[in-house]
């Protein structure tokens, strides 16, 4: 099964959603892309990375998501409805099975470790 998880800067969210899949799903192949993949990958995601085992798992470049990404997927899982609503308006889902996941960007009122344990949460609860 072909997952791809989608968020804003591919710098936060779903990189990370993707590097815990690849440790603890090695069963599926991962992608994990932005709807606007621009800047670099946040220290504190470094360092979450780091402290989880979870380096060697991640793809450290935020790429742009494009259609050959959505048609690549089995499933797709959205951080956030913003993110779904950017496919909807540019690109083509075609039936392809996804989800919202909800899960907010950085702010100062949820840490990024908070959001993380939310991610990690998520991704153990993934159906096939």
């Amino acid at each position: 099964m072909n997952i791809l998880y989608v968020c804003l800067g591919n710098r936060f969210r779903s990189l990370l959603a993707e590097a815990v899949t690849r440790k603890e799903r090695t069963d599926k192949e991962v992608r994990s892309r932005g709807t606007e993949a621009t800047g670099p990958i946040h220290d504190e995601v470094r360092e979450i990375l780091e402290e989880n085992d979870l380096e060697e798992h991640a793809s450290m470049d935020p790429t742009q998501l494009s259609q050959d990404d959505i048609d690549w997927a089995d499933k797709i899982v959205f951080m956030s409805r913003s993110n779904l609503n950017y496919v909807e308006e540019n690109l083509e889902l075609d039936g392809t099975t996804f989800q919202v996941w909800d899960i907010p960007d950085a702010d100062p009122e949820d840490p990024l470790r908070v959001i993380f344990e939310d991610i990690e949460k998520k991704v153990n609860e993934l159906e096939d």
